[in-house]
């Protein structure tokens, strides 16, 4: 077990951070910390591998072949995180992620966790931008998400309720930009200080075998590869919505569907 310097890092969660998380795992993989993207067109490859079980620097080892072996992209996890994404997150937090620890289900919330932060949730929680905005962020992080009204994408003129990556032959919106609102404007309820210890383990999904020599450890990004892969959109000065009561049937109605990968 590594002991890495330093205290662990402290996060917030919030009923409002873990509604928005849910509903991300659901669309991405299905809730499925195992879960891998999707094949190209015509190939065949594993839905899924044990990455819980792997260490960090097996995790990303294992991304690095994962296109040649047919997958989309590189996308592994619930909340499906691209090789360059993590290895930032690993980099910029090395107490939470040291390199020879497990990529469980604790260090991938906690990383999802980062990367709601990357995407100004704090500016979000505490009013100072609107959740069309909040919104507009996750469809840049997400793929899975819709951006929530007509504007530019990565790859050409998107419509409401389409990925912000749409054009690229792989990726699609899995939800509809009212549901991403309505679960937004959960209300947050009581902020919780947690940290990489306090996160629960949760259960282990089916899984299957890593066939293949023990994975070395990989080297440190270049510092010119460590910057986010996708930038946030500057504010779009949409009004914020106030905040509505959700109930628990109406939340679960809203995680319902087939989930999309993130590539």
């Amino acid at each position: 077990m590594s002991e890495a310097s330093g205290p662990p890092n402290v996060y917030k969660e919030t009923p409002q951070k873990r509604a928005i998380k849910q509903l991300i795992g659901q669309k991405e993989s299905q809730g499925n910390y195992n879960a891998l993207v999707g094949p190209k067109k015509g190939k065949k490859a594993p839905k899924e591998a044990p990455i819980t079980e792997m260490s960090l620097a097996e995790v990303l080892k294992y991304q690095d072949s994962m296109v040649g072996n047919g997958h989309l992209s590189t996308a592994v996890g619930k909340y499906q995180f691209v090789n360059t994404t993590l290895k930032e997150i690993i980099q910029r937090n090395p107490t939470d992620f040291p390199m020879d620890e497990p990529f469980n289900e604790a260090r991938q919330e906690l990383a999802a966790n980062i990367l709601l932060d990357r995407r100004k949730w704090e500016k979000f929680a505490n009013g100072e931008i609107s959740d069309k905005e909040m919104a507009t962020n996750l469809s840049m992080e997400w793929a899975s998400f819709p951006v929530p009204e007509d504007m530019k994408g990565k790859n050409r003129d998107v419509k409401a309720g389409e990925s912000f990556y749409a054009g690229d032959g792989k990726n699609k919106s899995g939800v509809d930009p009212q549901t991403v609102l309505k679960t937004l404007n959960v209300i947050p309820g009581p902020s919780e200080a947690t940290t990489l210890i306090d996160m629960p383990e949760a259960p282990l999904s089916s899984q299957q075998p890593v066939e293949g020599d023990p994975l070395a450890a990989v080297p440190q990004v270049p510092p010119e590869q460590q910057m986010p892969e996708r930038a946030i959109q500057e504010p779009v000065g949409a009004p914020i919505m106030a905040p509505q009561p959700m109930d628990q049937q109406m939340l679960a109605s809203l995680l319902q569907g087939k989930g999309m990968m993130n590539v």
